[in-house]
């Protein structure tokens, strides 16, 4: 299930929230890996990551301390509360934009650690 969101990149993630019955969360809830991509030909990037559920009200808050004035939003922790999301990426994949053997030449793969617990 692919789909765009806005979000922001907090604590080494990306953040998002979404409606807690979407098929976004729900499919999260039963399989948290997700990729992130821009959504730009010329930057080429994308990311595997994994996908937590932001229950920590104070988290809640910094999430919306940082949406709110990015995208003239008005949520509240309320708002998010069992649909926000982090994205913590575990391998990132990029490469020149174009046609031809550019890929080959260009791509490159970056491993990060993931921390557990």
């Amino acid at each position: 299930h692919a789909m765009p969101v806005w979000g922001i990149w907090l604590d080494a993630g990306f953040w998002f929230s979404t409606y807690p019955h979407s098929k976004k969360a729900k499919n999260l809830k039963s399989n948290p890996q997700a990729n992130v991509h821009l959504g730009d030909t010329e930057a080429l990037l994308v990311l595997e990551c994994s996908a937590s559920e932001v229950m920590d009200t104070a988290a809640q808050q910094q999430f919306v301390d940082e949406y709110n004035p990015k995208y003239n939003w008005h949520f509240s922790p309320a708002d998010v509360a069992g649909g926000l999301f982090t994205l913590t990426p575990h391998t990132a994949f990029a490469w020149a934009a174009g046609e031809g053997e550019k890929f080959h030449n260009t791509a490159t793969r970056w491993r990060f650690e993931v921390e557990s617990g």
